[in-house]
């Protein structure tokens, strides 16, 4: 079996020409679309754009693509949003839309909605088409933050695909496997980015298309002139990350305000001193514990928590402790955004293995998440 994927179209049309050209001298047998076929367009529009692919699509929204998308492609696509199809022996399940962002798009669904959408639908060794990553595989913005889904992520630790395919993250363009799953992100279609997949016997292969590999030439074929262009803009993306880091950070002073209660000028009798010096937020996520010791004044030493697996359990019920796994941030009153990147502080509402729990600890400032568990 094989297929073309692309992803995050965002309404240019010019790229259906190399998408049609790569169709026929690949030899694809069809081809998955994995949403953004606009950038905040229509359905009619999104129909409009599917139908000038010269092959069988099968497709699912992204969350830049309008809510009635679905119903709008089903009469040139097969739409797979919310849905399973046999397609050459293999499952293949689908959900389109992605987490809650910043940006207040049109399709973005809770962590339940996309655990729930895709839960019935999935099956042992499947292929997975989502339009928003798993947490923490091929979902790093320029910033390194993950800002994946941690539903999508825990759909494929339950039923361990053996494809795993997403958009979404321009810059986390690449192939990786992880847990006897290959996770795929072709990269951007609007910038020349897509991909070819090649399903035998269960094994996965894929072949990346976009800037510096030839479109109509063998696989892997490079030209070295656009090689050159496309490492020179990768290391470019990083330096500016860098740039833009080291602009915003800077040195914390926690010493006495210099205004007065009344707004009068305050003139302190010594200079800032380092002890008042303060740190950055100690942000703590889901993950494999990772502890940080931190050199306080005198000698003194502060752990910080930078990812935890596990949190320490009241039940107050039973007047027990139990030390279970962690598997999302549902609500957190001290940042709405820190639930999209699984942040845990103190007033978290986080979901375990025994329930809904709030954390009572300073994670940053403890080295554990302590938490209480909900009636």
């Amino acid at each position: 079996m094989r297929f073309l994927v692309f992803t995050d179209l965002h309404q240019n049309r010019s790229a259906l020409e190399w998408i049609n050209a790569e169709i026929a001298s690949s030899g694809a047998e069809f081809v998955i679309c994995l949403g953004d076929v606009t950038d905040m367009g229509t359905g009619e529009e999104a129909a409009d754009i599917i139908s000038g692919i010269k092959s069988r699509v099968y497709c699912i929204p992204g969350n830049c693509d309008a809510r009635d998308m679905p119903s709008k492609v089903s009469g040139v696509c097969v739409d797979m949003h919310g849905r399973a199809a046999d397609i050459g022996g293999i499952r293949f399940a689908g959900l389109g839309g992605s987490n809650i962002t910043i940006f207040n798009s049109p399709f973005e669904l809770t962590e339940d909605e996309l655990y729930n959408g895709l839960h019935d639908i999935s099956a042992e060794g499947m292929v997975l088409m989502t339009h928003v990553p798993s947490y923490g595989i091929l979902d790093q913005i320029p910033s390194g933050q993950s800002v994946g889904s941690p539903a999508v992520k825990r759909i494929v630790d339950e039923f361990h695909p053996i494809l795993a395919m997403s958009g979404h993250i321009h810059e986390a363009i690449g192939v990786k496997e992880y847990g006897g799953t290959v996770f795929l992100n072709p990269g951007p279609a609007k910038d020349g980015y897509a991909a070819v997949v090649d399903i035998v016997d269960g094994k996965v292969s894929v072949r990346l298309i976009g800037p510096g590999r030839s479109r109509t030439g063998p696989s892997g074929h490079l030209y070295r002139d656009k090689q050159r262009v496309y490492v020179v803009r990768i290391r470019l993306t990083l330096i500016y990350g860098t740039i833009i880091r080291g602009m915003i950070t800077m040195a914390l002073w926690q010493g006495e305000s210099n205004r007065k209660p009344t707004g009068g000028r305050l003139v302190s009798a010594q200079g800032k001193r380092k002890f008042e010096i303060g740190r950055e937020k100690q942000f703590t996520r889901i993950g494999e514990q990772s502890l940080k010791q931190y050199r306080g004044r005198g000698g003194s030493v502060k752990v910080g928590m930078l990812s935890a697996e596990y949190a320490n359990v009241v039940d107050k019920k039973t007047n027990t402790v139990k030390k279970v796994k962690i598997l999302t941030v549902k609500t957190n009153p001290a940042d709405p955004n820190y639930v999209q990147r699984n942040i845990m502080n103190k007033g978290a509402t986080i979901s375990t293995e025994i329930g809904d729990a709030i954390v009572t600890s300073r994670p940053g400032q403890d080295g554990a998440i302590n938490a209480v568990l909900l009636e």
